[in-house]
Parts: C-alpha cells; sequence; structure tokens
C-alpha cells in the first residue's frame, strides 16, 4: 500500500509526534505485544477481504478507525 497520501496528510496536520506507523508484517506474538501498548487502532484499506489483525484488535476494548470495506464493514 502506497502510504504517501497518509504521510503527507499526517504532516500537514502536524500530528507525527502524535501516532507511529508500523508498516510491514509482525508476528502474532509482535501483533500481540503492541496491541497492548496501543491507545487505538487504525486500518487505512481501500481494499481488503479479511484481516487477522482486526479480530485480535476487537478483544482488546480499544479505539478500532477502519475503511468500510470487507471485514470491517461486516462485523459489529
Amino acid at each position: 500500500m502506497d502510504l504517501s497520501a497518509i504521510r503527507a496528510r499526517i504532516d500537514a496536520l502536524g500530528i507525527a509526534d502524535l501516532l507511529e506507523l508500523r508498516v510491514g508484517y509482525l508476528s502474532d506474538q509482535d501483533l500481540a505485544a503492541l496491541f497492548e501498548e496501543a491507545d487505538t487502532f487504525l486500518f487505512p484499506y481501500r481494499q481488503i477481504d479479511a484481516s487477522g489483525a482486526y479480530y485480535m484488535a476487537k478483544t482488546q476494548a480499544k479505539w478500532i478507525i477502519a475503511s468500510k470495506v470487507g471485514v470491517f464493514c461486516r462485523s459489529s
């Protein structure tokens, strides 16, 4: 996924110091550790059918911000 537009928007809003982008594959163990530290989860997909990370995030009882595509619009 090309993140240039997202990075540009982050810079334009001046919020780079408020978030951390982790791009790429993480093992289940690394993902679980990261989820424990997170305040919220962002899934900015334009196209996706399913996401294991999303189902892990749902168990954390924290904010989830997601595109209205695939599993994100089918789940409650």
